[in-house]
């Protein structure tokens, strides 16, 4: 028998899925723009039209954003796997998205 949860607790519950879902999202972030960064380096660099210290500033913030929009479109589906394996040790089922 499942006893009722106060309407109090749903919310703090929704609250606390929707907050490790963010967390998740970020983790997949973070994976995203170091495999994006790593990609970059094999690349071999130039100075010929000299420093490129700007260059190279401007994009690791583009990166930055391109791994954010990436884990947002939930293309690798790492975040979400994350979630539901965390989800089901907080004891709440989630649905997918």
């Amino acid at each position: 028998m499942n006893p009722i949860t106060p309407i109090g607790d749903m919310q703090q519950t929704d609250k606390q899925a929707a907050r490790l879902r963010k967390v998740c999202q970020d983790f997949e972030s973070l994976l995203i723009g170091q495999m994006l960064k790593s990609m970059r380096e094999t690349v071999p660099k130039s100075d010929v039209f000299g420093s490129r210290e700007k260059e190279e500033i401007f994009q690791s913030m583009l990166d930055e954003q391109t791994a954010i929009e990436m884990s947002k479109t939930g293309a690798l589906g790492l975040a979400e796997m994350l979630y539901s394996q965390l989800s089901k040790l907080t004891g709440k089922k989630e649905d997918a998205k």
